[in-house]
């Protein structure tokens, strides 16, 4: 598939910021929110996995580093009984406009991932950016996504 469409993971409004009821049609998450997100890869090509986050309103104004946004990746440890799993930072970036596309490659066997949108708190509180989460799909050419970790 050499022009993956992109595939809707979820939909709505999120306000991120320190200010609740700036955005009355909103739901408030206060300084941070998480996605947690099962990918499942159905090709045996190198990993070509984007994520696109969608925002509203976020401003970002120097020398400030922007809105953080971190891909992790859930593995399973050394085997034991229970099993046991761990975090594993994949990405790093920045909010500095109202699209950010996070790419992800060699991700191995890591199925589970979440996305994580912290509130850059550099600004003084009650001088946070308040801004729109609106949506999170996937364009790939080797992976499907669905919102939550689903088991199997």
């Amino acid at each position: 598939m050499a022009n993956p469409q992109r595939e809707l993971i979820w939909s709505g409004r999120i306000h991120l910021g320190d200010d609740p009821g700036v955005y009355g049609d909103a739901a408030y998450a206060g300084l941070c929110t998480e996605f947690p997100v099962t990918l499942t890869k159905f090709a045996t090509a190198e990993d070509d996995i984007e994520f696109i986050l969608n925002t509203a309103e976020a401003q970002v104004y120097d020398p400030y580093p922007g809105h953080k946004v971190t891909v992790i990746g859930y593995k399973k440890l050394a085997e034991s009984e229970p099993p046991r799993w761990g975090e594993v930072e994949l990405l790093i970036d920045r909010i500095k406009e109202d699209t950010v596309k996070l790419h992800l490659a060699n991700t191995g066997d890591i199925k589970y991932i979440s996305i994580r949108i912290r509130i850059d708190t550099a600004v003084a509180p009650g001088l946070y950016d308040e801004f729109l989460l609106l949506r999170l799909s996937l364009r790939s050419t080797t992976h499907y996504a669905s919102l939550g970790f689903q088991a199997g």
